[in-house]
């Protein structure tokens, strides 16, 4: 009986099968955004304050909670396809492209060739922006933003059977470990908030985080 490999993306449940990948799919880098400096006056003493309104998001801001959902999306959907041989792959269209989208669907027609599924569900412990890039360009130089995430996930409850029901995962595998996910949307003139796709993903070295209680 073949064995899954210690190291968390190739152990249990393979996030990052494109390990390695770097770089954002278009030309231009990611950098950090930079912080925000602006300032309010202070009301004249003695003067009631007023009631402050809620700061408008930046479109840098609203891009940023746009492609965590299409991340938190994409977990939940590689989950679920993995726990269903019977679902259909074709669903990963609308939560990966580029790399991510590949190398996904390879895993799927390996672990079903192989009669392997998984049980248990992938959790999202932390999940920190490292950077937004509004202009980004994709090939044809049309815009693309990207936006990049490091990721600590916890498959301390997830499991992957064979055919005959005996688990597949290492003894001793870590259950924690830090992924970069890299989501471009390449509908952004039409779909500014449900275009985002996850297009590569790299294990990351760190220190594991804490699992999530």
């Amino acid at each position: 009986m073949r064995r899954v490999g210690v190291a968390l993306a190739a152990a249990v449940i393979a996030m990052t099968a494109v390990a390695g990948c770097t770089g954002s799919p278009g030309s231009s880098p990611v950098p950090t955004p930079p912080a925000d400096t602006s300032t309010t006056s202070e009301p004249a003493t003695g003067a009631p304050s007023p009631t402050s309104a809620p700061s408008p998001e930046s479109e840098s801001e609203q891009a940023a909670a746009s492609a965590e959902d299409a991340v938190r999306d994409f977990y939940a959907v590689v989950d679920e396809l993995r726990s269903d041989p019977a679902s259909d792959v074709a669903a990963l269209d609308d939560v990966a492209t580029s790399i991510a989208l590949s190398s996904r669907q390879r895993q799927l027609e390996r672990e079903r060739g192989d009669g392997w599924h998984q049980t248990g569900e992938t959790k999202i412990v932390t999940l920190d922006v490292k950077g937004v890039d509004l202009t980004n360009t994709d090939a044809d130089g049309a815009v693309a933003p990207v936006v990049q995430f490091d990721v600590c996930i916890d498959v301390s409850g997830v499991d992957v059977l064979d055919a005959n029901g005996s688990s597949v995962a290492a003894a001793g595998r870590p259950t924690t470990g830090w992924e970069r996910q890299t989501v471009v949307n390449h509908d952004w003139a039409d779909d500014p908030v449900g275009g985002w796709r996850v297009s590569t993903s790299e294990t990351l070295g760190q220190q594991p985080c804490e699992a999530d209680s």
